[in-house]
């Protein structure tokens, strides 16, 4: 349905983790990640937020020519 948009996909598996975040198994071999600063765990990535706000200024883009200077611009700073 959107494949042109799996790119953003792929870079949020293989983004990197923030500073004092880690990446750890647990013992059914499930990925989840630590931070370190708060001192928590989280199952999902700690930039999954961003990446799916990402995914849809995209989508939104897509929808309004009027608008792609200004969603460009917004995809711009978030991935800065």
């Amino acid at each position: 349905r959107e494949e042109h948009l799996l790119w953003v996909a792929r870079c949020s598996l293989y983004a990197p983790l923030p500073e004092g975040w880690t990446e750890h198994y647990d013992t059914h071999n499930r990925v989840f990640f630590y931070d370190s600063y708060e001192c928590r765990s989280s199952w999902t990535h700690p930039l999954e937020k961003e990446h799916r706000s990402v995914h849809e200024l995209l989508r939104q883009a897509e929808q309004s020519d009027g608008q792609r200077k200004i969603v460009k611009e917004a995809i711009r700073e978030k991935l800065e």
